[in-house]
């Protein structure tokens, strides 16, 4: 019980934070007035002395007005909206760019889950076991991002407002999140560098979150789609000219030494992808891991994705870094449904065998049903997929698109190699 009202307060205290940032909650008069008051105040003597009551009231009607109009924004926010999300809204076709089409030749659809994902083969073979790429951070202040959820606050911060109140008790608060500004090309893969930006998780869920999502009016009269979305605009190439945040998202697939995968199942208290079966660990990249790595003077792209998954495992399992042998990059993809957020698969290896990775799991319960699936993946010193393709076949409608996209990498990875 105390565990949810600490998540409802960091929920509004979020929320709260991000309507003053937009300016769709007014703090700032009334500050200034507040401010005015005491200095009226504390100098009660000159200003008594000076007759300037009349400046003293205006003041202080400044103060109950300005506090007035923000109880109202507050109040305002914490009544529900008039919409709902139309959840499953994906459209026959989400439109790429010429250039981004030409990026990503391998695409992959699965309507029954809601899987729209792009990826090429040929960056992530490079990623495998390449430690020469780097991250660097870009620090200029013009954002088109900003100006794009600045001009459409209106109706962004409605959806925000939607998803906020439809389910109170998942975690949905804001962080610092580190996004990523271009793409991995073909010179990075030697030792070029890879674009980075410090955003946070709220501009990415105003951009990238709701970009296949609509608002439907509670009478069914009305829909609303983001003014960014699938039936305008091609998805253009990962660069910070793109109208989205593109925080980066990291995965992994624990792998026992005894050849098993650990499969969990989240409940409907997930923020994304609720009820679906995912990998033993999702989560996205927050800030503190990258300033965390530069101040160890790390800053190669597998590391950071590695510190990512290391912080997933340990908060979400409880699968500290001496029960970890390694943790290797399988590969990236785009998830089209979230506006082409980039995401990055890998395979940590356990030095745990199933029996005893289960005696030291302690999953999230919040939002983990207490129920696991392991999939065995190596047989007899070769790494054999099919299981895992019938797993995926026969849990069709619950695989997240995280998962699946684990599989293909796996596939594309392993087929017919010895361990």
């Amino acid at each position: 019980m105390i565990g949810n009202q600490i998540v409802r307060l960091k929920n509004f205290c979020s929320i709260i934070g991000y309507g003053i940032a937009l300016k769709k909650i007014s703090v700032v008069s009334l500050l200034i007035n507040l401010i005015i008051l005491v200095c009226t105040v504390c100098n009660y003597e000159t200003l008594f002395s000076q007759n300037l009551w009349w400046f003293f009231f205006l003041v202080f009607s400044g103060v109950i007005w300005q506090s007035y109009s923000l109880v109202k924004d507050i109040v305002e926010l914490l009544r529900y909206p008039d919409y709902n999300f139309d959840q499953y809204y994906i459209p026959d076709e989400i439109m790429l760019s010429e250039e981004t089409r030409r990026k990503y030749p391998q695409t992959i659809i699965n309507e029954e889950n809601g899987i729209h994902a792009i990826y090429n083969k040929e960056v992530n073979a490079f990623l495998y076991d390449n430690e020469a790429i780097q991250l660097k951070e870009d620090t200029e202040k013009i954002s088109p991002l900003k100006d794009y959820i600045a001009q459409n606050k209106d109706v962004l911060f409605l959806f925000l407002r939607t998803r906020w109140h439809s389910n109170p008790r998942a975690s949905f608060y804001n962080e610092d999140k580190l996004c990523l500004t271009s793409e991995i090309d073909t010179d990075a893969l030697t030792g070029g560098t890879v674009w980075v930006r410090r955003g946070n998780y709220y501009n990415s869920y105003v951009t990238n979150e709701i970009f296949c999502k609509r608002l439907l009016h509670n009478d069914r009269s009305m829909a609303i789609l983001p003014p960014h979305n699938p039936l305008v605009f091609p998805l253009p190439l990962l660069s910070p000219l793109a109208p989205f945040g593109n925080h980066i998202g990291a995965s992994t697939m624990a792998l026992t030494t005894d050849g098993y995968l650990i499969i969990l199942f989240h409940n409907n208290r997930a923020i994304v992808q609720p009820n679906a079966y995912q990998p033993t660990c999702s989560g996205s990249a927050d800030y503190s891991d990258w300033k965390r790595l530069k101040k160890r003077g790390q800053t190669g792209l597998a590391d950071f994705v590695r510190e990512v998954v290391l912080r997933e495992l340990k908060e979400e399992t409880t699968f500290e870094a001496d029960m970890i042998q390694k943790i290797e990059l399988l590969g990236m993809f785009r998830d089209l449904v979230r506006g082409g957020k980039p995401d990055f698969c890998t395979l940590t290896y356990l030095n745990l065998s199933f029996r005893e990775a289960l005696s030291r799991f302690k999953p999230d319960m919040t939002e983990v049903n207490n129920t696991f699936e392991p999939v065995r993946l190596l047989k007899e010193g070769k790494y054999d997929v099919q299981e895992f393709e019938r797993f995926i076949q026969s849990h069709k409608r619950s695989i997240s698109p995280v998962l699946y996209m684990s599989f293909i990498f796996l596939r594309d990875r392993f087929v017919g190699v010895q361990s």
